[in-house]
């Protein structure tokens, strides 16, 4: 299953390349500026080569003499650096990051989110989520009074919340989110599935319509995910083709993992218990109304 942690980790092995890539530059070009310091690390080197071979020969004398001289020599890189206000850790493979040390996240628990340096990765994860058309749509231009409802609006994304942290509970993990036309049910889902992924969980969104072609990569996703959003639900589309059966088999999966899911659908409660499929209709009948 392609998570937010699969793309990082592919980030991370392209930014070790990298940041080899720019310490040997580094390095390089700090010996040409520090000729003495380069002989005395090379010298260093030597001596702890010859060390061990003295080690492995039993040769007690050659030991003492590389040890000896390999001291002498870092006292003498000792004061060099002091001299050139040189720090010590300069030959360090420093992170590209200093901000999450290039592991792709920051802080810890439940306040560790996706760092900023690993947005590549994050859109990358909201694709591979469903959220390629929703590019636009971002926690920063949420408005809470969107249509002119505050009071409701803000009681779903607390609702929704509530769900995905799994401080609401369900007879059998599933949710209603039933709203009229335009009322902003698919932006309020979408910044929350952005928002969960940022923070490192899994979260996975389809529109109903679209449950027949999902992939097998999308499939695993769907499944598995933290938490699954399902918009644009509808009762008649469950008697379509084979879409009931595909939507049963996730429910039956996603239930027995007791990851929670939410229909999001214009359509009422008593609408859909009365033209879903009967498999569908019998699970609705224990789900939750948001």
């Amino acid at each position: 299953m392609r998570t937010i942690d699969y793309y990082i980790d592919l980030e991370r092995q392209q930014r070790n390349v990298d940041r080899t890539i720019r310490h040997e530059a580094f390095i390089e070009e700090f010996y040409a500026k520090n000729p003495e310091l380069k002989r005395m690390d090379t010298e260093i080197v030597s001596q702890r080569t010859n060390k061990l071979t003295a080690i492995l020969d039993g040769d007690f004398e050659a030991q003492k003499s590389a040890e000896l001289i390999k001291q002498r020599v870092e006292q003498s890189k000792k004061e060099y650096l002091l001299k050139h206000n040189i720090p010590s850790n300069y030959e360090d493979e420093l992170p590209i990051c200093d901000k999450c040390n290039d592991t792709g996240y920051v802080g810890e628990n439940q306040q560790r989110k996706v760092c900023r340096c690993m947005q590549e990765a994050k859109e990358q994860a909201f694709n591979a989520a469903g959220l390629g058309n929703f590019t636009r749509i971002n926690a920063k231009n949420y408005e809470e009074d969107y249509c002119k409802n505050k009071v409701r609006r803000k009681e779903v994304t607390t609702k929704l919340t509530k769900i995905y942290q799994k401080k609401e509970s369900s007879r059998n993990n599933i949710w209603i989110y039933t709203d009229k036309i335009q009322s902003g049910k698919t932006y309020v889902s979408v910044v929350l599935i952005k928002q969960i992924i940022g923070r490192g969980d899994t979260a996975s969104y389809i529109k109903f319509e679209d449950i027949g072609d999902l992939s097998e990569s999308n499939r695993e996703l769907v499944n598995e995910a933290d938490v699954l959003f399902i918009d644009d639900f509808s009762a008649a589309l469950t008697t379509s083709g084979n879409n009931g059966s595909i939507l049963n088999n996730i429910l039956e999966t996603r239930s027995g993992k007791e990851l929670p899911t939410i229909f999001i659908t214009n359509e009422s409660v008593a609408e859909l218990l009365a033209e879903s499929d009967v498999r569908i209709a019998g699970k609705i009948k224990y789900a939750e109304k948001i």
